[in-house]
Order: C-alpha cells, then sequence, then structure tokens
C-alpha cells in the first residue's frame, strides 16, 4: 500500500469514528456534585440503567428541603437529588450495538404489565456501591411485589447479555437527597426525627407519596427509551 493510499485510508476511518454518537464524558452530570462515575468511560460503552421516573410537586419539594434543614442542623449537609426515579436496574455497561437488542427485549418482557401503584411510606438511608455517597430514600411499600416483577423481567433482559443483575431482596425506593462519602451511620442516628418530618408531611399531602406508574424508563447514555403499560 503508498503512503498516499494509507493516508486516505486512515482519514475515511477517523470520519467514520467522528460520526458515532456517543455521549460526552466531560459533560457526564456523574461528574457533578462530587460524584465519581461507577466504572471509566470507554469508546463504544453507554452507562445503561432501568427505572421509574417521578415528577415531584412542589410540595415534595418543599419537604426535602425540611429533611435537609433538619439533617443540617446535625452537621450533616445534603443535597437534593438530581432526578427522582425508583431503580430497576444497577447502571450496567451496555455496548453501542447492543442496544437496539437490548430495547427490543425489555419491550417484550415489559409488554404484559399492566399500570399500577406504588406508595412510599418510610425513610431509610442507602450507600452506592463504592461507599462514595450516601443517600436518604422514600421506601415503596404498596406495589413492592409488582416492582419485584417487573425486576425479575429486566434481570432476565440483563442475563441475555451476561450483564450484572439487580441486588438480592432489593429494598425500592425513591432517593430524595444525598452528600458525599460513607454517612449511613450518622444519618441513621437522626433516622428517627427526619421520619417525622415525613409522615408530618403525609398527614397534610396524602396523595404526594403516591406513584402512578404507567411506562417503564431505560437511559443508555444520552438516549431515553420509555416502554407504556397497560
Amino acid at each position: 500500500m503508498t503512503n498516499a493510499l494509507f493516508f486516505q485510508c486512515l482519514m475515511k476511518f477517523h470520519k467514520c469514528m467522528k460520526n458515532i454518537t456517543e455521549p460526552d464524558a466531560k459533560n457526564d452530570p456523574n461528574k457533578h456534585g462530587g460524584k465519581i462515575r461507577s466504572f471509566p468511560h470507554e469508546r463504544g460503552v453507554w452507562a445503561t440503567y432501568v427505572y421509574i421516573q417521578y415528577k415531584p410537586p412542589e410540595e415534595f419539594l418543599e419537604m426535602v428541603e425540611e429533611l435537609k434543614k433538619v439533617s443540617e442542623s446535625h452537621g450533616i449537609i445534603l443535597n437534593t437529588v438530581e432526578d427522582f426515579h425508583i431503580s430497576l436496574s444497577r447502571t450496567v455497561k451496555l455496548r453501542h450495538h447492543w442496544i437496539p437488542l437490548f430495547v427490543d427485549s425489555l419491550k417484550a418482557h415489559l409488554s404484559y404489565f399492566s399500570r399500577f401503584k406504588v406508595a412510599l411510606q418510610s425513610l431509610d438511608v442507602y450507600e452506592n456501591e463504592e461507599k462514595t455517597r450516601t443517600f436518604l430514600g422514600l421506601k415503596a411499600h404498596t406495589g413492592f411485589e409488582k416492582l419485584e416483577k417487573i425486576a425479575d423481567k429486566v434481570d432476565s433482559c440483563l442475563l441475555e447479555f451476561k450483564l450484572p443483575t439487580f441486588y438480592q431482596n432489593p429494598s425500592f425506593h425513591l432517593s430524595c437527597a444525598s452528600c458525599i462519602g460513607s454517612k449511613t451511620e450518622e444519618i441513621e442516628k437522626i433516622l428517627a426525627d427526619l421520619n417525622v418530618v415525613f409522615q408530618l408531611f403525609l398527614n397534610s399531602h396524602s396523595k404526594c407519596n403516591q406513584i402512578w406508574v404507567t411506562k417503564i424508563c431505560c437511559k443508555s447514555g444520552n438516549k431515553l427509551f420509555t416502554f407504556s403499560l397497560k
């Protein structure tokens, strides 16, 4: 191969690579607010997770602010989470060319589920696997069995691609605030005070802890897929 031909081939290769749409690692929100990525950025590999989205009313956000004030009075600084959701999978590494197949598998497995209600009825403390961040979460009680069945179906899809499944004996929850580091022990000491704030909120806003689940979401890199329930 001549030098000129080699150079032409090399230029074509770079042009093709530029046309591949990938999430921008520099703009990854996981790098904001002291967060770290669950795994290093790899070209052609997209962070993917399945979840139920929740758009909180203003009253709910006011309750979260009260929780933050109580925590701050005990020396624990919490920040409101960037997006409210109930996870149905871990965050896994999905190769770009697997995405259409994975989405089709999810669509097939979730097509039989009907809409249902989830009720969040108590507070608990959670940490990420890396123990770099601690979360204050609202536990799902009503709707738990339905969440478990859906998570099992999502696990079936993940296994098709040899990806890690969800946690055993999961505690389905909606994270509302978090802090940097492993702070479970400290927050558990004030959990009773925090639960008082939450229960007072429920007494005056009895519907704000309920989520009517009409769709399941899957985010892969910068792509969002939704699956409507019957």
